[in-house]
């Protein structure tokens, strides 16, 4: 498609590609290593965003933005996983799980290859 645009004189169109294939593989890595340190602290158990803060910060701080201090970064952060509500990641499917005491909980549901109960996975999927 970048050819197309050369020949009517838009040149540089989709240049930063590469660079957004290797940025998008950095994150998707990341995301990777925090749900399997998800899975290993608290296994499949129901957790408020705010008890996956610590490992959100060692895992994403280089590739999400965690937003400030205090609240805010707590919100921030919960906004974050939010918006990756259904995701498979290294085989397991973020998932809400109802509130505690007013707090969003959050579980990890694992997934065959196919998807959740061997429905075909679909959008959000991160595994390879």
């Amino acid at each position: 498609m970048s050819g197309i645009f050369e020949v009517v004189g838009i040149k540089g169109f989709m240049d930063n590609n590469d660079k957004l294939r290797r940025l998008s593989d950095v994150e998707g890595e990341a995301w990777k290593m925090f749900v399997e340190a998800w899975l290993e602290t608290h296994g499949t158990s129901a957790v408020g965003a705010g008890e996956l803060l610590d490992l959100a910060e060692e895992h994403l701080g280089q590739v999400v933005n965690l937003g400030s201090y205090g609240q805010s970064r707590s919100t921030k952060w919960g906004t974050t996983l939010r918006a990756k509500r259904g995701a498979v990641i290294a085989g397991h499917k973020i998932t809400p799980d109802g509130t505690k005491q007013r707090a969003a909980q959050w579980r990890l549901v694992p997934v065959n290859q196919e998807g959740a109960k061997g429905e075909p996975d679909g959008i959000g999927s991160l595994d390879e």
